[in-house]
C-alpha cells in the first residue's frame, strides 16, 4: 500500500475488504493514513448469470472485474509493489517503445492493460494482479461473461481463459506486459537484482509457497523491495502527516524483521 500511495499517487485510493480485522497499528495505517478510504464490500457469490456458487478463492477475482467495469481505474494485488509511476502504462507506452513479450497490439492508448505470464513454454496467461482499465471496458465485460463456462481450477477463468480471449479478440486492444506480470523464479542474486532494477511493478506471487519464501530470504529480495519502496515514499516526507511518517517507520521495521536472513 505504501508503494501505491506514494509512487502511483492516485487521486482516490480505495481499500476494499469483506471482514474487518481486529484493531491493529497496521489496520490503522491502512485506513487512516494510507488509503483515501476503506470500503466494506461483499464479493459476488454466484457465477454471473447462474445460480452456481463461486468457490471462495474465485470471489475476489469476480469482485475485481465488477469493480473495474463499474468504476474503471487501477487494481493492484496486495503482493504487487510499484517501483515506477504507472502513468506510462496508462498511456500504454511511448511511440518509440516496442511492445513487450505477450503484446498483440501496438502501444496506442490501450483501454485495458494487464500482466503477461509465460507459465510454461506453451502456456500463456493474462495475469490480473496488476490491471488497468477504463470504465465499462468491453474486454472485461467479455471476460466476466466467459465465467459462465466456470472451472473450479484456481486460475483457469481469470488467467488462462482470459488470455485466450485476448488472443481471439485483438479488436478490444487489451495490452499485456511482462514487466507487470509475476516475478519469475531466478537462480541467482544477479538475476533478481537486474529484474528489480528494470521493474515497473514487482508482483511477488506465490508468497505462501515455501520455495518462494526461501528464495526471497536467500537472495534478499523482499529487503531490497522494502528499501526501494521506503526510499520512494521518503521523497514525499515533507508532505506527509505525522501519522503517515509513523506508518512508514512501522512498515520498514516489520519488513526488516520478517525478511532478515536466517542463520543456519
Amino acid at each position: 500500500m505504501v508503494s501505491v500511495r506514494w509512487t502511483v499517487q492516485p487521486e482516490n485510493y480505495v481499500l476494499y475488504y469483506d471482514r474487518k480485522p481486529p484493531p491493529s497499528p497496521q489496520w490503522r495505517c491502512a485506513c487512516q493514513h494510507i488509503a483515501t478510504r476503506c470500503v466494506r464490500a461483499s464479493p459476488p457469490v454466484y457465477v454471473p448469470g447462474t445460480h452456481r456458487l463461486l468457490k471462495l478463492m474465485h470471489r475476489p477475482d469476480m469482485m475485481r472485474l465488477e469493480l473495474l467495469i463499474k468504476h474503471g481505474g487501477i487494481f493492484l494485488d496486495h503482493d504487487a509493489y510499484v517501483f515506477r509511476s504507472l502513468e506510462r502504462l496508462r498511456r500504454c507506452c511511448p511511440p518509440d517503445e516496442r511492445p513487450p513479450t505477450g503484446a498483440r497490439v501496438s502501444c496506442a492508448a490501450a483501454p485495458v492493460v494487464a500482466g503477461f505470464e509465460q507459465a510454461t513454454p506453451v502456456l500463456r496467461k493474462l495475469n490480473p494482479g496488476v490491471l488497468l482499465a477504463e470504465r465499462n471496458s468491453p474486454f472485461l465485460q467479455m471476460i466476466r461473461a466467459s465465467w459462465q463456462n466456470y472451472s473450479v481450477l484456481w486460475d483457469y477463468n481469470c488467467c488462462e481463459a482470459a488470455y485466450k480471449l485476448h488472443e481471439q479478440h485483438p479488436e478490444f486492444r487489451a495490452h499485456l506486459r511482462a514487466d507487470i506480470g509475476p516475478l519469475p523464479r531466478y537462480a541467482s542474486q544477479r538475476q533478481y537484482d537486474e529484474h528489480l532494477a528494470q521493474a515497473t511493478v514487482v508482483h511477488v506471487t506465490a508468497l505462501s509457497k515455501a520455495w518462494r519464501q526461501r528464495d526471497l530470504r536467500k537472495f534478499g529480495v523482499m529487503r531490497a523491495i522494502a528499501a526501494h519502496v521506503i526510499s520512494l515514499a521518503n521523497r514525499s516526507v515533507t508532505r506527509m502527516t505525522t501519522g503517515q511518517q509513523e506508518c512508514i517507520a512501522l512498515v520498514n521495521s516489520q519488513m526488516e524483521s520478517r525478511w532478515k536472513p536466517r542463520i543456519h
